[in-house]
């Protein structure tokens, strides 16, 4: 009776690993994954990062967001007071530079100069102010510009619009803060 009972639990034990090595085997028609031909940009820097995931990697297809944001603009902007009242509009004619794929600089903000203001775009089609250093290495929260300023805030490229850029910046000076809000329309 005890051999019947080892014998039953070997044949079992092998009609269950006969099973799973079944399963696991691959049938001869099995199909690839069509997916795997596309390519996509494995940047993560890029605005296209992961598109078409999964896939071949290929960096040759990356865009990123300093190609969206390059070029002349003419800038629409209305300047309030820090209680938000309008105090007067201009537009002005402002450079956008690629500096690298994530860095900007930006010209014509300062009137009368040609300070460059230096931003970093990401994949968001957003760009900040990258910020200032202080002569005792302390990072200081927004650049400064111009006449000893602070800038802050953003530029938002529109996704569905390319030729047009979103502007709130925020600058501080002596006398007070201003908000600067407008528009950048592509020349």
């Amino acid at each position: 009776m005890v051999t019947a009972k080892y014998i039953y639990k070997a044949l079992l034990g092998i009609v269950i690993l006969s099973g799973i090595l079944a399963a696991c085997s691959k049938s001869p028609d099995s199909k690839t994954d069509g997916r795997l031909v596309r390519r996509y940009c494995n940047d993560p820097d890029a605005v296209n990062y992961n598109t078409d995931f999964p896939g071949t990697p290929d960096n040759t297809i990356c865009y990123y967001p300093t190609q969206l944001f390059k070029g002349n603009y003419l800038f629409v902007d209305s300047i309030y007071d820090q209680d938000l009242k309008p105090r007067y509009n201009k537009s002005i004619n402002i450079q956008i530079y690629a500096l690298s794929n994530t860095k900007l600089s930006f010209v014509g903000f300062c009137e009368g100069t040609t300070d460059s203001i230096k931003l970093t775009a990401d994949r968001y089609y957003k760009a900040v102010p990258d910020s200032s250093v202080d002569s005792y290495n302390t990072k200081i929260n927004g650049r400064i510009i111009c006449n000893g300023d602070t800038l802050s805030g953003y530029m938002q490229k529109y996704a569905n619009d390319s030729s047009r850029i979103l502007v709130r910046f925020t600058l501080a000076r002596d006398s007070g803060i201003n908000f600067h809000y407008g528009t950048a329309i592509k020349q």
